[in-house]
């Protein structure tokens, strides 16, 4: 049975009953607040045994696309590559009107696991246990808000411009981040000593108490502020909970030049001694990868890491022209011993085809 928040890449079907030998159905995809209707699909469907069959899953999963909208002076944003809302409606001429209505989220689960994220509001969307900021790089995370509540991030409630707690957001990590918190009622000011000095634990963490109220819940997410490598080669993925995983490669790259299915053709000339050559290039491919590589890795970031290879969208961050560029894993070279507390990690990137003069 599908719920009102459910992943978008496992089957999420929809059952109602029909007296009908065939039935159209329209599902309707939009952004969460129904603000921006993104596309309608009609699908004519059969009737087996007075019940009809739908899965909602297929179509949404077809409309997910990074238009993203920035609220509370940046700090937040949604996008809909994460986040759509679908409606379902049967054709009005049956006289029979049924209407569903859900959330569907950028995710998928394993055999065995629950797709069902209404179990899972109040958490953050990253397989990384500790997040890493670093100076001048973006990061954020994605969260699966609370339900009918109001929500809070470091103190700042999370409300749209349009007065609407969206049902999943993303974060900004600022530079000087150090830990965010999740919660449903807002925290107390930080912990100050005698002579105004802010109280930090053990591990510089900023302690920040909870204002009694009935049914508070919060989570936390530690933020490493760290220093950028002399080789930075940073990337970013859609990971399996909806929402993006991030890692700096520190380790010197390789960069491999290809050249690829060249053909060529030989022109007609009258005078040889008026010509350069007699073969011409008719059609190539070139191709360029990057082999990048991290040592010292956690077993913790390494079991967020090896999931990069399951990703649909993968990003590299090109510093010269200050933009994301989409790249694909060629190959993945990893062995996790479990006898070591950290290990090695290689993994070659396709970078997107050259364009050429041919």
């Amino acid at each position: 049975m599908i719920s009102d928040l459910f992943v978008a890449y496992n089957p999420a079907i929809v059952t109602f009953p029909s007296t009908q030998d065939e039935i159209i159905v329209t599902i309707t995809i939009s952004n969460y607040d129904n603000l921006s209707v993104m596309g309608e699909v009609e699908k004519k469907k059969e009737i087996f045994n007075n019940n009809v069959r739908i899965d909602v899953s297929n179509i949404v999963s077809k409309f997910f696309n990074d238009i993203r909208i920035y609220f509370n002076n940046n700090r937040f944003f949604t996008s809909q590559l994460f986040v759509l809302r679908w409606q379902l409606l049967l054709e009005p001429d049956t006289n029979i009107f049924i209407k569903n209505i859900g959330i569907m989220l950028n995710a998928v689960v394993q055999v065995g696991e629950n797709p069902d994220l209404t179990l899972q509001r109040g958490t953050f969307r990253t397989h990384f246990k500790r997040l890493k900021k670093y100076n001048g790089y973006e990061l954020t995370v994605g969260v699966l808000s609370y339900s009918g509540v109001n929500n809070f991030i470091n103190n700042v409630q999370v409300i749209d411009d349009n007065g609407l707690l969206p049902p999943h957001f993303c974060v900004v990590v600022n530079d000087n981040d150090t830990m965010l918190v999740l919660n449903n009622s807002p925290l107390s000011p930080d912990l100050t000593g005698n002579t105004g000095e802010i109280i930090t634990d053990n591990l510089g963490n900023i302690i920040q108490v909870n204002i009694p109220t009935d049914h508070y819940s919060e989570v936390r997410k530690y933020v490493d502020l760290c220093c950028t490598p002399s080789n930075p080669f940073y990337v970013r993925w859609v990971n399996q909970l909806g929402g993006y995983d991030y890692f700096m490669f520190g380790k010197r790259q390789t960069h491999e030049y290809k050249t690829d299915k060249q053909e060529y053709y030989k022109p007609f000339f009258n005078d040889v001694q008026a010509i350069t050559g007699t073969t011409r290039m008719f059609y190539m491919e070139a191709a360029e990868n990057i082999t990048a590589g991290a040592e010292q890795v956690t077993n913790d970031d390494y079991e967020a890491l090896h999931k990069i290879i399951y990703s649909p969208l993968i990003e590299w961050y090109n510093e010269k022209l200050n933009k994301w560029i989409e790249v694909l894993v060629d190959d993945f070279d990893i062995t996790k011993d479990t006898w070591n507390n950290t290990q090695s990690v290689e993994v070659t990137f396709n970078l997107p085809d050259k364009q050429l003069q041919v």
